[in-house]
């Protein structure tokens, strides 16, 4: 059940990130190439525009996550950092209506919608705190997305992507009694939600 929910959610994900190929816009305007570095999430990014409103965008970070469990009144925490990587289609649908309210749309200042695929590598946990795994592995993410992307004339930038999709990865652990080792497929539905805060690098646009 679990292999066939996860290859129709990615068949989904691919056919989303399709669509908008064949929805060019004939307004003016366009977006650029957009290079930062990023605080809130650590990393680097690079923005690559493909058409008139649509981008590729790239991010390599440190993603922070966090356990918590209550043990006969007791609470204990584990952090987390772990490598990640993010890969994003990108279609800004909002030029024209920034450009008539007077809105700064220079440097991608749009809103936007995404089809997204993200993996971390971790030891976090997944759905049971039962099945904690033995090492590292790949934990991904597929889905879409809604989002704004601000990159302010003083290269502060902000970027906020909200939506929904799939979590999956294949988990090793060892059972608590028996000590046998065993490896678990573990797939789910996510919520996205990821802030970005940082500075752009290119040269001034007005």
């Amino acid at each position: 059940m679990h292999t066939n929910f996860m290859k129709y959610t990615l068949l989904a994900f691919l056919f989303l990130l399709r669509l908008p190929v064949f929805a060019q816009s004939d307004k003016e305007g366009s977006i650029r190439d957009i290079t930062k570095i990023t605080l809130l999430n650590p990393g680097f990014a690079y923005e690559k525009a493909i058409g008139q409103f649509q981008s590729v965008y790239l991010q390599a970070f440190i993603n922070a996550s966090a356990t918590r469990t209550d043990f006969f009144g007791e609470t204990e925490r584990k952090y987390y950092l772990d490598p990640a990587f993010t890969a994003q289609y990108r279609y800004y649908y909002n030029y024209t209506k920034r450009q008539e309210k007077k809105l700064r749309t220079s440097n991608n200042n749009l809103n936007y919608v995404s089809g997204l695929i993200q993996t971390f590598f971790s030891k976090i946990p997944i759905e049971d705190l039962e099945y904690t795994p033995e090492k590292r592995r790949a934990v991904n993410f597929a889905g879409a997305a809604w989002g704004i992307q601000r990159n302010y004339p003083k290269r502060f930038c902000l970027d906020l992507g909200l939506g929904l999709g799939v979590l999956f990865t294949k988990t090793t652990y060892n059972e608590f009694f028996s000590a046998e080792k065993k490896t678990i497929n573990q797939v789910m539905p996510y919520p996205y939600l990821q802030l970005n805060i940082g500075f752009w690098l290119n040269k001034q646009q007005e």
